[in-house]
């Protein structure tokens, strides 16, 4: 597979779902360095893509914590869960 196959390929995704084909190329990337350190043979043509080349882009990036300004209930409802005895062992 060219890299011309790769850039069509994902370009065509990456117009309707940018983010989503931005995580799909990064984890097909690790995969690959997964697969060429074990031996397998592969294109080198697909380490050369990059978000900007198939128009992917990354997700924002944003801060998550359980207790907001004016809500507990996050907070609350992970109590309540780990307090009935749902975790695993």
């Amino acid at each position: 597979m060219t890299q011309k196959h790769w850039r069509d390929c994902f370009a065509i995704r990456a117009k309707q779902s940018p983010v989503a084909a931005g995580f799909v190329l990064q984890s097909l990337t690790q995969a690959m360095l997964f697969c060429r350190k074990r031996g397998f043979d592969i294109h080198p043509d697909i380490f050369d893509l990059d978000l900007g080349l198939v128009g992917a882009k990354r997700q924002n990036k944003k801060n998550r914590t359980l207790i907001e300004e004016d809500s507990w209930s996050e907070f609350t409802d992970l109590l309540n869960w780990l307090n009935a005895g749902n975790t695993p062992p």
